[in-house]
């Protein structure tokens, strides 16, 4: 036994024998120690950092603190939990580095501090060290209990673009939120379900949490994730060109003269017009940047949208369109050709002026701002009779 003095309220001090009180002293037996679990933090695959916060000694000095971990709820020193010791110090919060754990494994963890009077635990936190799945062929599945309140975290990293499926059967009630590697939100399923979610992701690192919500039972449940991330994102840029938007040919044909061209004939050297619309074809959101064939001296050609002149970007290859979604299509552009009447002319001596047949070819190129590799081309041939 340990004792601390304890003075009823009211007495003072002896003045004259020091220490001593002028009623009688009472001595109160020592507890053990009072102390909070704090939350783990910086979980990953192989370890974490717990700690606590020392509430009262009880009356006695306290002679160690830390976390005990162990794989069944409120683990205790000396009995299956593993002790990972913090310093004492005078500050009554502590942290402490818990390694090495095994990976993608749920364990308790209970802060500690101990005085000759006995040691106190603070309350039993459930965690789950991160899993680093290597996706084989794109696929991959895992059976996992879970236990409310706790956060599964599976890690993976995508060489390309992909559309990727994640899906869990088993009727835990489950919600899921995506991160990329910068730690930004992705994608969300809140459904407290068995979890839906397809998203199409660009090359990087990514980590998907799924976890419940606390409830009172305390029962874990069994889930089965499956992964698939085998099917490629496509981007992809179209063009098709017509004498209007209802009738452009080339959509969803690509880089062939034969599907994507028309034709015009400019009577007299009379100018004539095209309209070239782009659309995203692909399965990620892309931009569109807009190159065209420039003029030359027989024939003079200007492009422009619905609102101004945009010659000089479309033939320097600097025209992008807004940001489109999968599937979107851009607004229009339209390209005229005004033939040089006067070059184009022939004159014959008691004949009348005849005008040179002559052809103008141009390529209308909608490229990818997301990969420039990939692009796509209509036609557009003018010829003068």
């Amino acid at each position: 036994w340990s004792y601390i003095r304890t003075v009823p309220e009211g007495q003072i001090a002896d003045p004259v024998n020091t220490g001593a009180w002028l009623d009688e002293v009472v001595y109160t037996p020592a507890v053990a120690p009072e102390v909070i679990t704090a939350s783990l933090t910086g979980i990953d695959d192989s370890s974490a950092i717990g700690g606590g916060e020392l509430v009262s000694d009880g009356g006695s000095p306290v002679t160690a603190r830390g976390i005990v971990i162990g794989n069944s709820p409120d683990p205790a020193l000396g009995s299956g939990g593993t002790d990972f010791p913090a310093l004492l110090e005078e500050t009554t919060e502590y942290e402490v580095a818990v390694s090495p754990l095994l990976e993608g494994t749920t364990y308790h963890a209970r802060a500690y501090a101990t005085s000759a009077a006995g040691t106190g635990y603070g309350e039993s936190l459930v965690f789950t060290t991160d899993t680093i799945l290597s996706l084989p062929g794109g696929l991959d599945e895992v059976t996992r209990n879970i236990l409310p309140g706790d956060r599964h975290v599976f890690h993976f990293s995508l060489a390309g673009a992909r559309e990727v499926d994640f899906n869990t059967l088993g009727g835990a009630s489950l919600r899921a939120e995506l991160f990329d590697g910068e730690g930004n939100l992705v994608a969300t399923f809140y459904g407290d379900s068995d979890v839906i979610l397809e998203v199409v992701l660009y090359p990087g690192d990514y980590s998907l949490h799924l976890f419940r919500l606390p409830d009172s039972e305390g029962i874990a449940e069994t889930f089965d994730l499956a992964l698939d991330v085998t099917v490629v994102a496509e981007i992809r840029p179209d063009v098709a060109v017509g004498s209007s938007l209802t009738t452009a040919a080339g959509v969803g044909t690509y880089n062939t003269m034969a599907g994507q061209l028309v034709g015009y004939t400019s009577v007299k050297a009379r100018k004539v017009s095209a309209l070239a619309t782009f659309r995203n074809a692909g399965t990620l959101p892309d931009e569109l940047r807009i190159a065209g064939t420039p003029g030359n001296s027989l024939f003079r050609v200007a492009y422009t949208n619905a609102s101004a002149n945009i010659t000089a970007q479309v033939i320097t290859g600097t025209y992008r369109t807004p940001a489109l979604a999968a599937g979107d299509e851009a607004s229009w552009i339209r390209a005229t050709v005004s033939p040089n009447k006067k070059k184009l002319t022939k004159k014959k001596k008691g004949k009348r002026s005849k005008i040179l047949r002559r052809r103008q070819l141009l390529q209308i190129r909608a490229s990818s701002v997301f990969d420039p590799a990939l692009s796509d081309t209509g036609y557009i041939s003018v010829q003068t009779k």
